[in-house]
C-alpha cells in the first residue's frame, strides 16, 4: 500500500463499555484507536513524516459513598502501547514513546448541603 493512500487526518475509534453500573457504583472500560496519518509532507515521499497507529485501553470506576462524597479512580494506557513517529516507512522510526501506565484517585466532597433547582 502506498503511503499516499493513507488518510491525511487520523481516524479515531472510541469504544466505551460500561462493565458494571448501579446507582452507587460504576466501572467503565474504554478503548481508543487513532489510525496512521501523515504529519508532514516532503518533496520526496520517502521523507514524509507520519504517526503510526495507536491504541490505548483505559479503565475508570466511580463510587458514591454519600450525598456529599464520591470516589473516582482511573487507570490510563493499561497495555503501554508505544506511540511511533516515522520518516518514509515503518523501517525508519524517528521517535518511539512509551508513556507507561498512569492513573489517579480522586475524592470529591461537596460542601453545599442542598442543590438548587430553578
Amino acid at each position: 500500500m502506498n503511503l499516499y493512500q493513507f488518510l491525511v487526518k487520523p481516524v479515531y475509534c472510541i469504544i466505551s463499555l460500561p462493565i458494571m453500573t448501579t446507582v452507587l457504583f460504576s466501572i467503565r472500560l474504554t478503548q481508543n484507536h487513532k489510525g496512521e496519518y501523515i504529519d508532514e509532507h516532503d518533496a520526496n515521499k520517502n521523507e514524509d513524516q507520519y504517526y503510526g497507529p495507536y491504541t490505548s485501553l483505559n479503565m475508570s470506576a466511580n463510587y458514591t459513598l454519600s450525598d456529599k462524597l464520591v470516589v473516582f479512580a482511573e487507570a490510563l494506557n493499561l497495555t503501554n502501547e508505544p506511540l511511533t513517529y516515522y520518516i518514509g516507512d515503518k523501517d525508519r522510526p524517528k521517535q518511539v514513546e512509551y508513556c507507561g501506565v498512569c492513573g489517579q484517585l480522586v475524592f470529591r466532597y461537596s460542601f453545599i448541603a442542598e442543590r438548587f433547582t430553578f
